[in-house]
């Protein structure tokens, strides 16, 4: 399963579940946030630990990181292809491509207009989990990043394109308690199980 966070049409952070992942998965559940309701999906997940390395073996000490690991999660070249429903302004268009410049310029991955070559890309729409994304490519045609009303912020663009570049949310990294300090005690009733696993 693949899980983003992101901020609902009515701007509150959600934990939304995009699609289901391999048996064999480099993630695991860390915990339900469905509110009790079985089998809706959506979990908390964070990567496995004593993973296969580059070279095949298994190594219980594996560097954790905030990024998907997985060759078919990455894509191909960091050429990422993208389309932009029509339904959006052009106003929005320009803030989509100025977030999709922001990661050319500090990263090693560059966006091109979707052509005929390119099977797999992201489509930008608007759908009702607000403003969510799959993280890394999906390998299976368009795979949605949608910015929803309330989402059209440059901030918030650039957080879901990261989320198509592969990385997923630092507080749920594995090695999150190692560099910060969660009080719950300051962790608004109820939102505890929604946004820190």
């Amino acid at each position: 399963m693949h899980l983003a966070g992101g901020y609902s049409s009515e701007g509150m952070n959600t934990a939304v579940s995009l699609g289901d992942e391999d048996e064999d998965d480099e993630w695991e559940d860390v915990e339900d946030v469905s509110g009790g309701e079985e089998g809706n999906g959506v979990r908390w997940v964070r990567p496995k630990r004593g993973r296969r390395s580059v070279s095949g073996r298994r190594e219980g000490r594996r560097v954790a990181r905030a990024a998907t690991a997985r060759k078919e999660r990455v894509w191909d070249f960091g050429v990422i292809p993208y389309e932009i429903d029509a339904n959006f302004s052009g106003a929005h268009k320009a803030l989509f491509k100025q977030a999709m410049r922001h990661w050319e310029n500090h990263t090693c991955v560059k966006f091109v207009e979707r052509g005929v070559d390119h099977p797999n890309y992201i489509l930008f729409t608007e759908r009702p989990c607000g403003c969510c994304s799959f993280v890394g490519k999906r390998g299976n045609g368009a795979q949605a990043i949608s910015i929803g009303k309330n989402c059209d912020k440059f901030g918030i663009v650039v957080h879901e394109l990261g989320h198509v570049v592969g990385f997923w949310h630092e507080h749920t990294r594995p090695d999150r308690d190692n560099h910060v300090q969660i009080v719950r005690e300051n962790i608004m009733a109820g939102e505890s199980s929604r946004t820190i696993p």
